[in-house]
């Protein structure tokens, strides 16, 4: 249990830094697009930043759900490719 819970907590933490890293990157890469149009900078087709009357405004609640979606899924594919290494694992030494 407490390998199990670890490594959760691990997954969790390395899912959050992925979607830290991207909405920072994003909202960098975009930041001029943005003052100059006025269009929000957007992941996937979700508002996640936008600029009105000259300040930068986060739309805090959908970063917030795709954080958790990001990192969610980070948590699934560590866990499938942990679940398949351990498969071929008994399978070469039975």
């Amino acid at each position: 249990m407490g390998r199990t819970l670890l490594r959760l907590g691990v997954g969790t933490t390395i899912g959050m830094a992925i979607a830290t890293m991207l909405f920072s990157t994003l909202i960098w890469l975009g930041y001029s697009d943005a003052q100059t149009t006025g269009q929000p900078v957007t992941f996937a087709g979700i508002d996640i930043y936008r600029i009105a009357d000259g300040y930068g405004i986060p739309n805090h609640t959908n970063m917030t759900w795709l954080g958790i979606v990001i990192t969610g899924s980070w948590i699934v594919l560590v866990e499938m490719l942990r679940s398949i290494r351990g498969r071929r694992r008994l399978k070469t030494t039975g």
